[in-house]
């Protein structure tokens, strides 16, 4: 009863404001529904449309249905401000009656070009949810309420300086080996250059505490693209410390360029570099992405790599995916608990972690301009490794003493089949009815089905 009284307030509301053009600078939240659209507009336009580096800025969809039921905003009269809101109602196998969630985003141009956002969410049953960080109060029962990207930011020609939390990541498909947005969001720094053909991604990102140590996340990535091609080098550390200092400082200078031996000769980071490339042939479009955590030039340590490709084809609205993902065992792990890549216990990486491979096919498929289909079909292999997992009497800086593994995936192996298809129907502007069911031979079959508005 409480949320339809909301729901009505909000409504009469709405009608006392005015619907206007979206907002001239908005962020695509990570945790969005509306990712996924993004994801196959991109895929099926014959240009390079987006950065590496996510969240994107929101543009219009090519599905007008779809368009005007994610970008219905409000805007209340000169006051500089919009907003939008999408509560949704869900019914599940594993949930337990009805889960009630209200997504949320406000804006406010505080001068032109500097503008503050705030996304927010309300989820009756979001305790679980891993992108929450909190407590629950004896007064709230199951409801959580958290900000997933609360950012003040400064847009420029050349680019932006962002100041806030958000989950940032490398795409918009959670699938880099390198950074996803799975983990919970994070006090972040950012700065985004492009100029010509050159785009500079830089950022400070500070994670949870591990082992009473603080912990932050800094990388830069050099990039090169042209509407057909982009290529892009990133250097990444994590790094722990108790308090900052200049130890900790010169790793987090913009212009910093960092090698192994260096940032290990005195404070231990975890360092990372990464190679990714994406070509447009047409309607093909080719990814992929090159990790090397640590790599013995002596032959004494079995590389520490990682890489991922992908081929994206596009028939006229029927567009597929087929890639393959594979992570060498010891990849983002340290001898150092705090310096390994999880945050908050979930993974900042590809979800599957080390010492597993996996091949993926995906469908997304426009029916008609309300009706969508999209299906993902996976085969994963994985050894007994994982991000926890270290050598025993083997320090930081030190040799495993052997070249490779003896398999891959380590021995014993699990491997397991998992599939999920979603059906999403814009009954109207202000209307969407999804129906996803998912199987895994790893636990039973689920299914969902949630009826989601646009106030």
């Amino acid at each position: 009863m409480k949320f339809a009284k909301i729901c009505i307030i909000l409504v009469i509301c709405k009608s006392l404001l005015f619907s206007t053009d979206n907002p001239k600078k908005i962020f695509l939240n990570s945790q969005s529904e509306i990712n996924q659209y993004y994801l196959y507009k991109n895929y099926s336009s014959d240009d390079i449309q987006t950065g590496f580096v996510n969240p994107i800025y929101e543009t219009k969809l090519p599905w007008q249905k779809a368009d005007r039921y994610f970008h219905k905003w409000h805007q209340i009269p000169d006051l500089f401000t919009y907003w939008r809101i999408h509560p949704t109602f869900s019914f599940g196998e594993t949930q337990r009656g009805i889960r009630q969630i209200i997504k949320g985003t406000i804006t406010l141009e505080l001068i032109p070009d500097v503008i503050i956002q705030n996304d927010f969410e309300f989820d009756s049953d979001g305790y679980d949810d891993p992108h929450f960080r909190g407590i629950l109060p004896e007064s709230t029962g199951k409801w959580t309420g958290y900000l997933q990207h609360s950012s003040l930011t400064w847009f420029n020609q050349w680019g932006h300086v962002f100041l806030g939390r958000t989950n940032l990541s490398f795409t918009n498909t959670g699938e880099s080996v390198l950074l996803n947005f799975y983990f919970p969001p994070s006090e972040t720094v950012w700065w985004h250059v492009k100029r010509g053909k050159l785009q500079l991604d830089g950022a400070i990102v500070f994670l949870d505490g591990v082992n009473q140590k603080n912990r932050i996340m800094t990388f830069g990535r050099y990039g090169y693209q042209t509407s057909q091609f982009q290529i892009g080098f990133t250097e990444m550390v994590l790094l722990s410390y108790n308090e900052l200092g200049a130890e900790e400082i010169r790793y987090l200078l913009p212009s910093s360029a960092l090698f192994e031996t260096e940032i290990n000769g005195g404070k231990n980071s975890n360092l990372m570099w990464m190679l990714d490339w994406k070509l447009k042939l047409g309607h093909n479009t080719i990814t992929g992405e090159l990790l090397v955590d640590d790599f013995a030039i002596d032959g004494k340590s079995p590389p520490k790599i990682a890489g991922r490709i992908g081929w994206w084809h596009n028939f006229d609205g029927f567009i597929t995916k087929i890639q393959y993902i594979r992570i060498n065992r010891w990849v983002g792990n340290y001898f150092d608990p705090e310096l390994r890549f999880q945050s908050n216990g979930v993974l900042m990486g590809h979800p599957m972690g080390p010492d597993g491979h996996r091949v993926d096919l995906s469908a997304f498929w426009k029916v008609t301009e309300s009706f969508f289909i999209v299906t993902d079909i996976s085969w994963e292999e994985k050894g007994i490794g994982n991000i926890n997992d270290w050598p025993e009497d083997i320090g930081s800086s030190s040799n495993f003493g052997w070249s490779s593994e003896k398999h891959f995936p380590s021995h014993p192996l699990t491997s397991k089949y998992s599939g999920i298809i979603s059906i999403d129907y814009f009954v109207s502007d202000w209307i969407k009815i999804t129906h996803q069911i998912e199987y895994s031979t790893a636990y039973s079959t689920d299914y969902k089905l949630e009826i989601g508005f646009t106030l």
